[in-house]
């Protein structure tokens, strides 16, 4: 979808287009004064297996509104996360997302049509990025149908006046296994070790704060806000009036990374082990020599047993050992053991 997203605007300005479908591509034919030929191949592996016949599929659930109203829908959301819930029920429709501290609930203000098979609720789950590929398509068509069905592919069907149909099915997100209690227990952050200074640098040179939108879109925040969990968990930001705020702790980090290197190294890690049991835990476990990455993720949960810390995870388990080579205090055979030639499960 985002390929076709790519060369929609090229195809808008054609005099006439004609597909073709098979089992190897989708073949675009575009006229004007050059006769293009796309061809885009369908995926050979995909993680959302999509059904062959998606027209084919009973839904519960639908949903008639203006395509426009959908595209500021998409372009708020995005604001917030990178998947948006879609839910119909007792005759309403209402859009969620959420992420961390930060939720989103939207109601339509204007009047659209709902229809609805089901007596309880029908979701479904939209990444953002999927939807704002569409938003040339969005632009051109007057208006959108949302067909919902619980565990079936959410279809968007967007009329383009009387001339054409364009529908698109998204796969649902598949179980993601047992869920945690998120209320009582906080994932670690997945991120880079190298930006997470640039990240705070950038918050300490913004007097009044920075949104976690702006951060995300200047590449210095991941769409998940890992870089602002892990300054939170380290007490260098807090989040006041949706705005990210740098911290004593965090100003002095900044300026120790401008005047001492070495010692902005030593105070995080010293920070770390203070404040992130795992990576105090990770750091003795690996003191003497490397243990597999396996390995680390059981010392590290047997000890998290009965403390209400939720289990790491082993692309968790690698975020605390690359902050740790940033760091310096692992020395460069444990740094290859992990990152080069050694444990290569992960």
């Amino acid at each position: 979808m985002t390929k076709l997203a790519r060369i929609l605007p090229i195809l808008s300005r054609s005099q006439g287009i004609t597909i073709h479908v098979n089992d190897q591509a989708l073949d675009l034919d575009a006229a004007g004064p050059w006769r293009l030929n796309y061809r885009i191949g369908w995926l050979a592996k995909d993680s959302y297996e999509a059904p062959r016949r998606p027209k084919k599929i009973l839904y519960e659930a639908a949903v008639h509104m203006a395509a426009e109203d959908l595209a500021d829908l998409i372009d708020t959301a995005s604001a917030v996360s990178k998947e948006i819930v879609l839910t119909v029920g007792n005759g309403s429709f209402k859009v969620t997302a959420a992420s961390e501290d930060l939720e989103l609930a939207a109601k339509p203000s204007t009047s659209i049509q709902i229809h609805s098979e089901s007596r309880n609720e029908v979701s479904a789950h939209v990444l953002c990025n999927y939807l704002g590929s569409l938003r040339t398509l969005m632009d051109k068509c007057p208006t959108v149908k949302i067909r919902l069905g619980s565990e079936k592919p959410t279809r968007f069907d967007f009329f383009y006046d009387r001339k054409a149909t364009f529908s698109f099915a998204l796969s649902p997100r598949k179980p993601a296994g047992p869920q945690r209690d998120e209320k009582t227990k906080k994932s670690l952050p997945r991120l880079g070790a190298t930006r997470f200074p640039d990240f705070l640098v950038y918050l300490a040179s913004s007097a009044k704060g920075e949104s976690p939108h702006v951060l995300q879109i200047a590449g210095l925040e991941s769409s998940n806000g890992d870089y602002s969990r892990l300054a939170t968990m380290l007490g260098m930001i807090t989040y006041e009036r949706d705005r990210l705020q740098i911290t004593r702790a965090g100003l002095h980090f900044v300026n120790l990374l401008k005047s001492d290197m070495d010692e902005a190294r030593l105070w995080l890690h010293k920070s770390m082990c203070d404040r992130i049991p795992e990576y105090s835990i990770m750091i003795n476990v690996s003191k003497r020599h490397p243990v597999s990455t396996d390995d680390l993720v059981r010392v590290i949960n047997r000890h998290a047993k009965g403390t209400g810390r939720q289990p790491v995870l082993a692309h968790e388990v690698l975020t605390l050992l690359g902050l740790a080579t940033w760091c310096r205090v692992m020395d460069r055979r444990m740094v290859l053991s992990y990152f080069g030639k050694g444990d290569k499960r992960d």
